[in-house]
């Protein structure tokens, strides 16, 4: 794997994000990075992907005067994560269990595809995405990633 500063994937991230949302009406608070160099291991372009995908998901599930809150985490000296927490709709209980099954979807026009890619990226590059939601109250994705030996 290629050793990544999460620092300009989750700027970029930010960035695409509050475009959008300005656009949908939605408050977007992107939080401070932990202190201190945050290398991860994995592959730039997946960890791209894995964000931009979660991000349009609170996005969606947001309605107009939502907000999306961004932060990042030092877990473990070896593990760090990013969550992206909103205040939208939220996922039934039922269905939590299926989340990362292809072609599941939650969403009457939804492909079934993004969280299950998600996951796919994320334990391709040695991470993982945990989901915590609560109908009507919103949703948060945790994506964690390998840091970088320092």
């Amino acid at each position: 794997y290629t050793e990544f500063k999460v620092v300009s994937t989750a700027s970029s991230g930010r960035t695409t994000a509050r475009i959008s949302a300005a656009g949908a009406g939605i408050a977007l608070e992107a939080g401070p990075l932990p202190t201190g160099e945050q290398a991860v291991l994995g592959e730039p372009a997946a960890i791209d992907e894995a964000l931009a995908n979660v991000i349009k998901n609170a996005l969606e599930a947001c309605d107009r005067g939502g907000h999306i809150a961004v932060r990042t985490q030092a877990l473990t000296p070896k593990r760090l994560a990013v969550a992206i927490q909103d205040d939208g709709r939220g996922i039934p209980s039922d269905a939590m269990s299926r989340l990362f099954v292809p072609f599941f979807s939650t969403k009457a026009d939804g492909s079934g595809i993004g969280l299950a890619h998600v996951n796919h990226l994320m334990t391709g590059i040695g991470g993982g995405v945990d989901v915590e939601s609560r109908e009507g109250r919103g949703t948060t994705v945790t994506l964690w990633f390998r840091r970088a030996a320092g």
